[in-house]
């Protein structure tokens, strides 16, 4: 068999398959499956954030006070809470901008999906079928012409490129994502969570509702007892800035991979796919 005609039959039955994942939107479903828990999980991490950062610019204002016996000991949490709500802060940023990066990746797919693209498509890709096995015959002018089937064939490659790289790149590392990352992710967020609970417990308060006389001196013996162990709430509560700041970087790292490097690596990796795949299959113009 002669090699063009091995060509234009590993074309028609490229070409095939990508009609048919146009129409049954199959691809477009499983990125969109991949898209859509992804966008949840950032809103919950930027919601977090947002609620953490508010929290230790109100702990900061804030002072530790406790007066074992009489004698005053105020100090502050903001030596302690600042560098994390420095860190959370601009997390917080990064979070955000990877959640409208998402949103912007489903309403894209959305777009590639709808029927008149998938017409347009339908249409390019049987006239570059057309001209790639007229470009087989004899027919004068027509036949044998392969500059006219290697531009059909780069057009309707092209057209492809655009349809399906945004859903293929979104599919294929959403799959990454959810086995080497997903894990790291929620336990980082576990100790985000957890530390928003220990500021809010650890630092003092001020309590806008009416107590009695009885509540007012049960809470004073109440923090003379804790005052005693005060060296030691300092202790665990900056030993939890710290590792809270290390999960917050570890965090920043993985929504970098997830939604830049990740992706950037894949779409390499097809363009060199694509072209590999249209030098094996247009043959030198003449």
């Amino acid at each position: 068999m002669r090699p063009g005609l091995i060509r234009a039959g590993i074309l028609s039955f490229l070409f095939s398959v990508f009609l048919w994942l146009s129409w049954s939107g199959w691809l477009d479903q499983m990125a969109d499956a991949q898209l859509q828990p992804a966008f949840k999980k950032s809103l919950i991490t930027l919601a977090t954030a947002r609620g953490l950062n508010s929290l230790l610019s109100v702990a900061q204002g804030t002072e530790i006070a406790l007066q074992p016996a009489g004698i005053g000991v105020i100090l502050s949490a903001g030596e302690i809470l600042d560098p994390l709500n420095d860190l959370v802060e601009r997390f917080s940023w990064l979070v955000l901008m990877a959640a409208a990066s998402i949103g912007i990746q489903i309403t894209l797919t959305g777009m590639f999906a709808n029927p008149e693209v998938n017409l347009v498509f339908s249409v390019v890709i049987g006239l570059c079928l057309v001209c790639v096995w007229l470009c087989r015959t004899r027919i004068p002018i027509i036949g044998q012409n392969t500059r006219l089937s290697g531009h059909a064939v780069r057009l309707a490659s092209v057209l492809m490129l655009l349809r399906f790289t945004l859903a293929a790149v979104t599919f294929v590392a959403g799959l990454l994502s959810q086995h080497f990352l997903e894990a790291k992710q929620s336990d980082s967020m576990q100790i985000l969570q957890q530390t928003s609970s220990l500021v809010e417990n650890e630092v003092h308060m001020p309590n806008a509702q009416n107590e009695s006389l009885l509540d007012s001196v049960s809470e004073y013996f109440s923090e003379q007892k804790q005052a005693l162990d005060i060296e030691a709430r300092l202790t665990g509560l900056k030993e939890r800035v710290e590792s809270t700041i290390g999960h917050i970087i570890n965090l920043i790292v993985l929504y970098i991979l997830q939604t830049l490097i990740i992706p950037i690596a894949i779409l390499y990796l097809f363009q060199k796919i694509i072209r590999a795949t249209w030098k094996a299959l247009t043959p030198p113009s003449r």
